[in-house]
């Protein structure tokens, strides 16, 4: 990876917001239609994607990064989550739990798969499921606490087990074990639906960037929450791994 190829992706993902920002702002979609689009991005886009990108060989490698990034990962969680515990507590209530949830459930679902896939392509996005794991258990444990009583173990469980994505990457994972070969047209098929799935994030960031508006987007609550989830925890991230 290199900065120009990392310019040419901001770039690109910026223009794909923008053009979900002008479809609203001229009327030519609505509100109301995000929750059609995002349904469509996780439903089928994203575990087609997904699906696709685990054509690999299973290796010791293959094996070795998945268990890497997989203690990477729930280490991350348990910090967001242990700084969520004290870090807001001078909140408004009503704001509170928004925080918190924020920090321990970031974005990396949406836009962290598109980031995952343009810079590093299908290798890419297919190590970065494995890194959502614990983040998508971590949002119907501790993320649902937060707003409701937390979910019981085997809620939590089935929850997981059931989201489209995690499908997806069971079934990737299969296909890898057993070396099953998919006919050409499937491949086919599931390689042109992937190749939405980031162009249809960015658009549909930029409807709900749309619809909520810069009015008040800046104050006191954003800009510490800003500091902690987008600067102080990649920072201990990054520390630490160094470190390692």
């Amino acid at each position: 990876m290199n900065l120009n190829q990392l310019y040419n992706l901001q770039f690109v993902m910026f223009a794909e917001l923008l053009c979900g920002y002008l479809l609203c702002r001229f009327g030519i979609l609505k509100a109301g239609d995000r929750s059609v689009l995002s349904k469509a991005v996780v439903w089928l886009f994203f575990p087609a994607s997904i699906i696709n990108a685990f054509q690999m060989e299973l290796s010791a490698e293959v094996m070795a990064g998945f268990a890497s990034i997989l203690i990477v990962s729930v280490m991350i969680q348990l910090f967001c989550i242990l700084i969520a515990a004290f870090a807001f507590n001078h909140k408004a209530a009503a704001r509170k739990p928004v925080l918190q949830f924020g920090t321990v459930c970031s974005n990396a679902g949406f836009l962290g798969n598109a980031v995952a896939e343009g810079l590093y392509g299908q290798e890419g996005l297919m190590f970065g499921q494995i890194y959502l794991i614990p983040l998508r258990i971590a949002m119907w444990s501790a993320g649902v606490s937060y707003f409701e009583k937390g979910n019981s173990l085997g809620e939590v469980i089935r929850k997981v087990l059931t989201h489209p994505c995690i499908i997806a990457v069971i079934i990737g994972l299969a296909r890898m074990i057993t070396g099953i070969q998919f006919p050409a047209a499937l491949d086919s098929t599931l390689s042109s639906l992937g190749k939405c799935a980031t162009p249809l994030i960015m658009v549909f960031l930029g409807m709900v960037t749309y619809d909520s508006g810069f009015k008040g987007l800046l104050n006191t609550d954003t800009l510490e929450y800003a500091l902690i989830r987008l600067v102080l925890i990649p920072l201990a991230v990054v520390l630490a791994v160094k470190a390692a």
